[in-house]
């Protein structure tokens, strides 16, 4: 299991629009007319409502109702952040982690935004600060200090600090090693609803993690997160496809899955298309596609 040997290796490199609603409860809007919402927002915002300001900046990030604008956003950001807003402190302190489209890059700085967001009670800061202990970015590295602040995000219910907890349990990396541990809190985490935890739960049962080796369950497992449009679930999906581990070897159906895994956006599911058009691996050989590297529409950043 990839992620239980390099743990998280994924962690920092997912895009804007996934982190940045992930676990967050925005405030409704008029789905008849969603700009006209978003104009009404835009006036709240200005009145000094700090939940207006946050879901106008998540739509800016997204690009659905209105034109990206990430420096636009980090400023609603920020006017939160200094508002009082813990959730504004993390996605300021998010989009200065990843830096570009206009944001420049500031690592220290939101390392200091997800420590704020952290104490001010928000889960996803002290996943997104636990990240930064565990590459160094920002901070001198400190494995032990990041499993701190991943358990601190499990035990405010972000479910991605529950899962990098248990990696760290699994891996003994910064914490003493208890694969009993690891495996029962990724059973409850995917039970819970996060399919990330559902395909660390399939590598887990693909190496035998805790004495116990199930390739058909892993692969239930890899496809209930891959349905529900987990990239790095679908591309185990097709790697066990293309293996014949836990189903029946299809390269045509693995190429098919690595390209939904590429199109969610996920870079290693880009690479292995890649990598089957290279050499007409139950796709027809094509040069141009056997460039595929990176889902485009994805930067590289923090989780």
């Amino acid at each position: 299991m990839e992620h239980m040997t390099h743990p998280r290796s994924r962690v920092l490199a997912l895009g804007v629009a996934l982190v940045l609603g992930c676990g967050r409860t925005p405030q409704p809007t008029t789905a008849q007319n969603p700009r006209a919402a978003m104009a009404a927002h835009e006036a709240r915002c200005e009145g000094r409502d700090t939940e207006s300001c946050l879901t106008l900046g998540r739509a800016l990030t997204v690009g659905d109702i209105l034109p990206v604008d990430l420096p636009r956003a980090a400023r609603l950001f920020e006017r939160a952040c200094e508002a009082g807003s813990a959730t504004g402190c993390d996605q300021l302190g998010y989009l200065l982690a990843l830096g570009g489209q206009g944001v420049a890059q500031d690592e220290a700085r939101a390392v200091t935004l997800f420590q704020r967001a952290c104490t001010g009670g928000d889960g996803l800061g002290c996943n997104h600060l636990g990240s930064m202990y565990e590459r160094g970015l920002g901070v001198a590295r400190d494995l032990e200090r990041g499993v701190g602040f991943f358990q601190r995000a499990c035990e405010l219910h972000n479910l991605q600090g529950c899962t990098n907890t248990a990696i760290a349990l699994a891996t003994g990396r910064g914490i003493g090693r208890d694969e009993a541990r690891a495996l029962a809190l990724l059973e409850r985490t995917c039970d819970d609803g996060y399919a990330g935890a559902c395909d660390e739960l399939g590598r887990a049962r693909t190496q035998g993690l805790g004495g116990r080796r199930d390739p058909e369950e892993a692969m239930r497992l890899f496809q209930r997160a891959c349905t529900a449009g987990y990239g790095e679930g679908c591309g185990d999906v097709g790697s066990a496809f293309l293996g014949g581990v836990g189903a029946a070897r299809d390269e045509a159906r693995a190429a098919t899955i690595f390209g939904q895994s590429c199109e969610a956006g996920a870079g290693r599911g880009c690479m292995l298309l890649g990598t089957l058009h290279a050499n007409g691996t139950g796709v027809p050989r094509d040069d141009a596609r056997a460039g595929i590297r990176h889902p485009a529409h994805v930067p590289s950043g923090v989780t």
